[in-house]
């Protein structure tokens, strides 16, 4: 799972529970579809829970169950030597 993908999933899924309704934003409807569309004070809920989804208290929210992390990228390089006389 990609980083972004992971943290928008953690952010979902803990608007979900701990402001019992779902963004707006979110129209697939995969998950929540008996939560009611935030507004008002669960709106203020979610966004406080998108700007702070990285939040250790969030860590096992989601369908990853740890700490989103960067994915991991390998650089390989040639290298060679070349020696002029």
């Amino acid at each position: 799972m990609s980083m972004k993908n992971c943290l928008y999933d953690k952010a979902l899924h803990a608007t979900l529970k701990e402001c019992d309704c779902r963004p707006s934003f979110y129209v697939l409807g995969a998950i929540g579809k008996d939560k009611p569309t935030c507004i008002g004070k669960q709106l203020d809920c979610a966004y406080k829970v998108f700007d702070h989804v990285e939040s250790p208290k969030r860590n096992h929210i989601g369908t990853a169950a740890e700490k989103c992390q960067q994915p991991c990228n390998d650089q390989l390089y040639d290298s060679r030597y070349s020696n002029m006389n």
